[in-house]
């Protein structure tokens, strides 16, 4: 277990021989799951790990919640995932693990803020100190732009300073005041890489506004992993999201680098495809650079394309202000019907869903955050 954390080569060989061992023993192929989980060619392996600790185990709640993550966060079946957290709350509906996953599918897979929140906030309520869901709250009421519920929210969550400036002047548009704070969070140490489009936007922003284009190459080119051979990119990053390295492609073509910039998207393209088709790393996951690069590259229908994909998969709505109205790579396209239309059904589906909120919140579902 602890090897886990900085040795998983190991960490799979000593599994692997405890098994041998005892190979009925469900929490050692939960911890070979784990393993097998932080490589995305081995997702689909992990997988069948937690069903076999299932199986062996059919009453532990945390093995279906794991199930449910892994769903999520590996091939982004979203129906799946919220079907299994559901049958977790069905015989346990005070389980606090299950209504933070659900939450997490309700907001980022389905568009659902605002049972998203409810479900958070009664996670909240049961663990106050549970951090995952509290910072859950947060990203939940700026999609919902209740803006100061989630600066209540941030209160709660030990690392906010640097991590609530970045959302809270990101949903402001104030990008200097972000980009120096995305420059802090990554500077600290590792990053969740749910705010992987936030961290990557701030910093463009922030150097469009001041100018200083190196300085975003050199954070952007670290934090992604990239290194180069001669003029070829090699991506290290094999589970980011595709929005830093399509973010230091776009530094190096406003800094008149264009011929590396595009081989850097080339490349990313390239790795996605392998991802999804071969790994079967769900798409929702990686679209979001996709369309980037697709825009970066004066290919405007495939990035519209792959946008419109996202919206049917029902992953477009929770970080519209990150992933189109704020992103600068798609300033060619916004002029465009298609566009248009994408934006004007996040646009609606928020308005539902802030509706929606505000009767819940009339009615006592959901406590009066300021």
């Amino acid at each position: 277990y602890l090897k886990l954390y900085f040795d998983v080569a190991d960490a799979d060989a000593d599994l692997r021989r405890g098994l041998a061992l005892a190979p009925n023993y469900a929490r050692g192929y939960e911890g070979l799951a784990a393993v097998l989980f932080q490589s995305v060619a081995r997702r689909r392996e992990a997988l069948e790990m937690v069903e076999k600790a299932r199986r062996l185990d059919p009453l532990e709640l945390r093995l279906d919640v794991i199930k449910a993550t892994y769903l999520l966060f590996g091939s982004g079946d979203m129906k799946q995932a919220a079907q299994v957290a559901e049958a977790v709350l069905e015989r346990d509906p005070l389980y606090v693990p299950a209504l933070v996953r659900l939450a997490d599918v309700r907001w980022c897979g389905q568009g659902e803020h605002a049972e998203s929140v409810a479900l958070a906030e009664q996670a909240v309520a049961l663990d106050p100190g549970n951090e995952t869901a509290w910072r859950h709250l947060v990203t939940s009421y700026l999609s919902l732009d209740e803006l100061a519920s989630a600066e209540e929210a941030l209160h709660h969550i030990s690392d906010h300073p640097a991590l609530g400036s970045l959302l809270l002047n990101l949903h402001r548009s104030d990008w200097r005041t972000a980009g120096e704070s995305a420059y802090a969070l990554i500077a600290s140490g590792p990053t969740y890489r749910q705010i992987e489009s936030h961290i990557a936007l701030a910093i463009r922003r922030h150097a469009r506004a001041t100018g200083d284009y190196q300085r975003a190459i050199d954070a952007l080119e670290e934090w992604a992993g990239v290194t180069w051979e001669g003029n070829e990119p090699v991506l290290g990053g094999q589970l980011d999201l595709g929005f830093g390295v399509a973010s230091l492609a776009d530094m190096l073509m406003a800094s008149g680098r264009n011929d590396r910039a595009r081989a850097l998207l080339d490349e990313l393209l390239a790795d996605a495809d392998v991802q999804i088709n071969r790994y079967g790393r769900g798409e929702v996951w990686l679209n979001g650079g996709r369309a980037i690069a697709y825009a970066l590259l004066g290919r405007p229908d495939e990035a519209i394309a792959t946008l419109q994909r996202q919206s049917q998969l029902g992953f477009l709505s929770h970080l519209w202000r990150i992933t189109l109205e704020h992103e600068p790579a798609f300033d060619s396209l916004r002029a465009r019907k298609d566009f248009q239309a994408l934006l004007a059904d996040v646009r609606a589906n928020e308005a539902r869903e802030r509706e929606q909120f505000l009767r819940m919140r009339a009615d006592g579902l959901m406590p009066k955050r300021s």
